[in-house]
This record gives C-alpha cells, structure tokens and sequence, in this order.
C-alpha cells in the first residue's frame, strides 16, 4: 500500500514540480533575469517560503498524528478539524497583517541593494499576493486531514492547480503587468482550497458546522499548540536564512538574486517528487505504528531515499548545463546566466540527499510526539547555515550559498541522527543508519563518474541540447533502476508493505 500511495503521489508531484518548471520557464522567457523579475521573484519568494514551510512541515507534523489517531472517532475527528483549522487562520493572518502594513520596511531589509522604485514596486507587489499565505494555511490543514485517512492523491494536484492559474496569469501579461500575475498567485490558491475543500467533504467533513460551538474543543487546541510551539519558532527563524542569502546577493552582480530564485526551482524538483512524497507518505504511518515497526519504515524509507537520489545527484552534475540550457535558455535567459545557473545548480545538488534524510528523519521524530530535538537541530543548522553562506559567497562567488546549504544540511543530519540514538536507542539506528553509510561510501565513486559522464557527448557526437538531454535521461533511467533494485530489496527486507 505505501508503494503504490508514494508512486501515485511521486507522479502527481512531478506533474506539479513539471507544471512549476513550465511556469519559470515561460517566465524567464518573458523576463530574463533583469530588474523586473528580481523584483517579482522576490514578492513571491516570502509567500512561497511560508507555504512550503506551513504545508510541508508546520501544520502537518502537528496535525497529521491528532487526525491518525481519531480516524476511528467520526464526531471528534469533525471537531479536531475544526479546530485546527480555524487557530490556523487566526495565526496566520497576522503575518498578511504585517505583510500589508509593513512592507515598505520590510522589502528594504531584504533586498537592500534594489532601487527605491523597485522597492516601491516590490511592495506594491507584496500586498497582491500576502493572501495566498492564508489561503495556503488553511489548504495545509485540508491537506494534513486527507494525508492522516490516507488520502495522497487530492491534495497533491492542489500545486498543480496553483501553477496553472499562475502560468495563465503570465500568458495574459505577455511580458508586462506584472501587477496582474501577482493576482494570479493568490487566485490559484482560492482555486486550490476550493478543490481541497471539496475532497474534505467528500471525506465526511460537515461543513455547516464549522461556526458551530460543538465543534471547537480546547483540549485540541492546546495539544495543537503545544506540538507546533517548537516547530513555529523554528519555521519562524528559518526564512533567516534564505533572506540572507538574498541580501548577500543583492550586492553581488544584478541577477544574481533572480538566478537564485530559478535554481531554486529546479533543484525542488527532485526534493518535491522524491523526498517530500516519501516523508508525507510514510508519516501518517509512522504516526499510528508501534515502536519496532516505526524503526523497520524509517529504514525502509532512508534506504529508498537513498536509492532514488544517488542518480539524480550523478545526473546534475553531469548534465547541469544541458539541464539548464534546455529549461531556461529563451527569449531573455542569456548564456551567461544560463551558466551561472548551472553553476548554483551544481552546487545546491549536493544539499539535496543530506536534506531529504532530515525530511525523513524529522517525521519520525514527529510520530513519536518528539518536536523539541528537530527544533534544536534545525536551529543549529540555521546558525550554520548562515556562517557557511558568507563565507563560501566570498571565497567562491554567488553560486557558494548551495555549498552552504549542503554543509549546514550534513550538520542536521548528524544531529538528528545523534538525538535518534539518545531517545530511541541501538534498534532504531540498526535499521537507520546503514543506507546513510552506504550512500557515504558510494559518493566518493560517483564525482568521477559524473566529471565521465559530463564528456560522453564528445564520443556520441549529439546533434544538440536536445540530443543531449536524451543521453542523460537515459544514463539517469539505466541508473536508477539499478539503486532501485538494491533499495526494494532492503524495502522488502523490512516486511512494511
């Protein structure tokens, strides 16, 4: 069943992640990565951080166990919902709150190297999408509800709704009006908490009692709010880190920031297909499982994470530039900045593996009631991160913030692995541990490969880009059918399903 539920979410999500490619790709064609689109990215980048950061982590990891754990009680699942969902959005409209009122200051300290009329416009921009930050809210706790009754597939075409309302929007402007694609953000996600909405009532959700009295319970609320507490802060703190980078790179060559902003997108590509499906899959699991069977879906997670990623990594850098060139090369999207990208690309691929075991390992974390490790881990990688990013910015170059962020990721790693020995002793690491040492020992022998691979063209002779993106989809598909027979086989091993 958690085969099937993670293929069926791992399609739908590359259906969005490829949506999202689609979205950058014709955006770069319009703007390239001039002036106009560091500021529209960046009106985006805030938005789009809290709600990767409230669907894929706060709201869920709190939520997901309450929900599991009622699924048998109809009337309290009903009041759970409810409740949740309604603190949800009273906490989150604060934040549009100081979106609206505050952003001015706040698009200044970010971004401190743009012009005053960009500013100005960035602002401007900002307050057209803030409401897709409680609209996001509120779709993460219809997502969390589907998610806990095993329900993956809905909610994972609500990006690709999203994306599509956005990639209409940038049609209608044709290069200009910015003002009417930022309108597009924030009616992609009423668009997308209607489908969500319509699903939960589908589920049984009664919708003429969400403003009755009944349905609220304060219990839920405080075990809520008790769970989400440490995760808050975290989530609240980790925006430091990107908005560092950013204003590190508001002072490097214009674009830069706008180069950020689209690597960012293709390296979530991978992490959203592989990485957070498998974590959303797993968790509602995890969360309703005993101790020894909790420890056998970790492993069997970590070893299928493994098994998935290694080739990625191989084929991103080996064929970053081809990758690149093919996705973002139109109309404005110079080759000099297609190079730069590819460079950020490169870079931020060695991120991906150390941060997709921390995704694994914190909903592990989670479904044992545990919020205050991840924090403390998570808070020392921000740190990191942060002493890694402006060191690296000023010994490589801009594109150094992607080993920055691979090194603060491996510091997580460790730590979550540390706390996953203190609290939940030798058993738990015997069946987490060995696909981390084995990916350890593989990764030496796969840097050579790639630097192989990167020249194959030279002696298949490819007749372009095109010819070239095949060679490496075919070497990336021959190559993870081979780690993903050793990682069903471990899967199989564990006896989960």
């Amino acid at each position: 069943m958690l085969k099937r539920a993670f293929g069926l979410l791992a399609f739908l999500t590359l259906l969005s992640r490829f949506s999202g490619f689609i979205r950058v790709a014709i955006f770069a064609s319009f703007f390239g990565s001039g002036p106009e689109s560091d500021v529209f990215l960046t009106a985006l980048f805030i938005p789009e951080l809290m709600y990767r950061f409230l669907s894929e982590g706060l709201i869920s990891s709190a939520a997901v166990p309450i929900f599991v754990r009622q699924k048998a009680n109809p009337g309290q699942l009903q009041k759970s919902f409810w409740s949740i969902f309604w603190t949800v959005t009273a906490v989150s409209s604060v934040p549009i709150i100081g979106l609206e009122i505050f952003a001015e200051p706040l698009c200044r300290l970010l971004v401190p190297g743009f012009s005053e009329p960009g500013i100005s416009n960035l602002a401007h921009l900002w307050r057209i999408i803030a409401p897709y930050v409680l609209l996001s809210a509120q779709a993460a706790v219809m997502a969390a509800f589907l998610n806990a009754r095993n329900h993956f597939a809905g909610p994972g075409l609500g990006p690709l709704v999203v994306n599509g309302t956005i990639i209409a929007g940038i049609l209608m402007a044709n290069g200009g009006n910015l003002e009417s694609i930022a309108l597009s953000v924030s009616l992609g996600a009423v668009f997308q908490l209607i489908w969500l909405g319509w699903l939960t009532r589908g589920q049984g959700l009664v919708v003429d009692r969400a403003l009755s009295r009944a349905s609220f319970c304060w219990d839920v609320i405080r075990e809520f709010a008790a769970n989400v507490a440490p995760i808050s802060l975290w989530i609240f703190l980790m925006p430091i880190v990107p908005v560092y980078e950013r204003y590190l790179l508001s002072s490097q060559a214009v674009g830069s920031v706008s180069v950020l902003n689209y690597n960012e997108k293709l390296i979530n590509l991978p992490l959203g297909i592989i990485s957070i499906s498998l974590a959303t899959v797993l968790f509602p699991s995890m969360s309703e499982a005993d101790e020894e069977r909790r420890d056998r879906l970790l492993g069997a997670g970590l070893w299928a994470l493994v098994a998935m990623l290694i080739p990625i990594f191989l084929v991103i850098q080996a064929g970053s530039d081809t990758l690149v060139d093919v996705v973002l090369r139109h109309g404005r999207f110079s080759v000099a900045e297609t190079a730069l990208t590819a460079e950020f690309f490169r870079n931020y691929s060695f991120w991906i593996l150390p941060s997709s075991v921390c995704l694994v390992l914190n909903r592990a974390f989670f479904a044992r009631g545990n919020f205050r490790l991840p924090f403390f881990a998570g808070l020392l990688a921000i740190m990191t991160n942060i002493l890694f990013d402006g060191w690296m910015v000023q010994h490589v170059g801009p594109s150094g913030v992607g080993f920055g962020a691979a090194l603060a990721a491996a510091v997580q790693m460790i730590l979550l692995f540390s706390g996953l020995a203190w609290t939940s002793g030798r058993n738990a690491l015997l069946w987490s541990l060995p696909p981390i040492l084995a990916a350890l020992l593989a990764f030496p022998l796969v840097k050579p490969v790639a630097l192989a691979l990167a020249h194959l063209n030279i002696f298949f002779s490819p007749s372009g880009k095109w010819s070239e993106l095949l060679l490496l989809a075919g070497l990336g598909a021959f190559l993870q059918m081979l780690t993903g027979g050793i990682g069903a086989y471990f899967w199989r091993k564990t006896k989960v399903g």
